[in-house]
């Protein structure tokens, strides 16, 4: 029989419990609540809603917090409380609550179990509901993320070429442009245009009303432009490879059977498990960095990005100290040439070529 997860944390049932909720509500019935809610504006007639009073001497979990639909309050309002207000409205704002040592659920005000268990039992309701919700989200991501492991370690190995490739041109382009040259060009384009900007006087009135002459940009002509980020990158593509290998040579690859058994079996307790979800999110987005830098420098060579550059940078009104030359005919290369200093043809290597 195939195993099917289960919070680290799991409240134990409690076997003599009359209610058909013996263990914490699944996803699937929380949502059916939810989408109760959202529907009739009514949580006191969702179909699994014990409407008696809870007994004082037993605790409860904190399952989710809702509120009744801003648009359904004026038609059905208020919802009873078992609590205290069984047969008339109390609440917009209320709890699904867990009473596990009668196996039921109940919705409930969102402030009216203080004064019928104390603050410390709705505390450690509220904590309770904190932490299964935090062990569940820790394991649905690790069974779904570890069978993936090793086709992303894959993925990673096949990136170091084009990291070289793109440390390369982007110390070619810092070399013959300037580092500060093109960390400011990033800059400047970072809305996905480059402006050519001319000042014009205008006449604006000073503090006291009186008529005064002022000068103030005004965009021209604007180039569209991506993967300008290619230009600030502050660190080494290569190194990002290294970091992502070293970050999910730490994460346990597993197929979707064992990443269940591992989840559910091995970790133990939930400080082994948040460990690991640590572990394996910190890996996520080592990835993510570099998919990043890899799917900023393709946009930055794609040929249409180059021509705009080009066309950017030989305005005749533009006021940058570089040019950047491309001719789609030539999609192999790009001239570079900062003002005073010759023109310099670079290559574009073979993986960072774009589409002509």
């Amino acid at each position: 029989m195939p195993k099917t997860a289960k919070p680290v944390g799991e409240f134990p049932a409690v076997q003599e419990a009359r209610g058909p909720f013996k263990t914490y509500p699944s996803q699937y019935i929380r949502e059916k609540f939810l989408q109760h809610v959202r529907d009739t504006g009514q949580p006191d007639s969702w179909e699994h809603h014990d409407p008696s009073r809870p007994p004082r001497d037993k605790d409860y979990i904190e399952v989710l917090t809702f509120g009744v639909p801003e648009q359904l309050r004026e038609k059905v309002g208020m919802a009873s409380c078992p609590i205290c207000s069984p047969l008339s409205p109390k609440y917009f704002e209320g709890v699904l609550a867990w009473f596990r040592h009668e196996g039921v659920l109940r919705a409930i005000g969102h402030e009216c179990a203080k004064g019928h268990f104390g603050n410390r039992v709705v505390d450690d309701a509220r904590r309770g509901g904190i932490e299964h919700d935090r062990v569940e989200r820790a394991q649905d991501f690790l069974i779904d993320y570890l069978p993936k492991v090793t086709a992303l370690r894959n993925e990673i190995s096949a990136l170091q070429e084009v990291c070289r490739d793109i440390e390369h041109l982007k110390q070619s382009f810092y070399r013959r442009l300037g580092k500060t040259t093109c960390q400011k060009i990033a800059r400047d384009g970072a809305s996905g245009e480059l402006p050519i900007t001319i000042e014009v006087k205008i006449m604006m009135a000073d503090r006291f009303g009186k008529e005064r002459e002022a000068w103030t940009p005004q965009i021209v002509e604007s180039f569209p432009v991506n993967g300008l980020n290619f230009l600030k990158q502050r660190f080494s593509a290569v190194g990002q490879v290294q970091n992502t290998l070293l970050a999910l040579g730490k994460v346990r690859a597993a197929d979707p059977y064992e990443a269940l058994e591992f989840v559910t079996e091995e970790l133990t307790t939930n400080e082994y498990l948040f460990e690991a979800e640590t572990l394996a999110r910190a890996s996520e987005a080592e990835l993510q960095k570099l998919r990043k830098i890899v799917s900023d420098a393709k946009a930055f060579f794609e040929p249409a990005n180059l021509e705009s550059l080009s066309r950017w940078t030989l305005h005749e009104m533009a006021e940058v100290p570089i040019e950047i030359g491309f001719d789609k005919r030539l999609p192999a290369v790009v001239t570079l040439r900062k003002r005073g200093r010759p023109r310099t043809s670079v290559p574009i290597r073979p993986s960072l070529r774009g589409s002509t």
